[in-house]
């Protein structure tokens, strides 16, 4: 049960009263929900930066925002002659930070300028992984740009409002 505490449009501060919080590492993306009327299934996207144990106040985690929402999809390498699909996370672009759409992947999975098929309801789109953004243990965060003969329907053009399960379902496949 984490509270906010402070919060900037780059990132926000959690803080817990709990003497020991779950599993948690620097680097790990987390998901963290926002009550909000517009969008009552809205999670922002980040990366935990730092915990700061607190003798009185508990545990606070800094967390940097990567993406004020996402859309969670299947992918697999294109020119490959596999079967294995992985899930993904596609961030939007935020314009007022200047940061471009983004991919967050399984780590060691994909390299830059590597085609991958992007899988999404009904959907299939083939994009071209640019550059590496943030590379760690946990997961790859890729630029990329979508090959637009290959796409039914545009990648930028999901919709904002995602459920809780898709996010849910995507955390054990991205932090293998």
């Amino acid at each position: 049960d984490f509270n906010f505490v402070d919060e900037s449009s780059s990132g926000f501060c959690l803080i817990t009263k709990e003497k020991q919080i779950p599993m948690l590492q620097t680097g790990e993306i987390v998901g963290v929900h926002i009550p909000d009327a517009e969008y009552q299934h809205q999670w922002r996207i980040g990366i935990i930066r730092w915990f700061k144990y607190h003798i009185q106040d508990g545990i606070s985690i800094g967390v940097e925002i990567l993406a004020p929402n996402a859309l969670t999809v299947a992918v697999r390498v294109a020119q490959k002659d596999t079967k294995d699909i992985h899930r993904a996370l596609l961030l939007p672009a935020i314009a007022n930070n200047n940061r471009p759409s983004t991919i967050l992947l399984p780590a060691k999975e994909f390299n830059s300028q590597v085609g991958i098929n992007v899988f999404y309801g009904q959907n299939t789109s083939h994009i071209i992984l640019l550059d590496p953004v943030n590379i760690n243990s946990h997961f790859y965060q890729f630029t990329y740009q979508t090959q637009a003969t290959a796409a039914k329907k545009p990648i930028s053009e999901f919709n904002k409002k995602h459920s809780d399960e898709q996010l849910d379902d995507i955390w054990d496949d991205l932090l293998k």
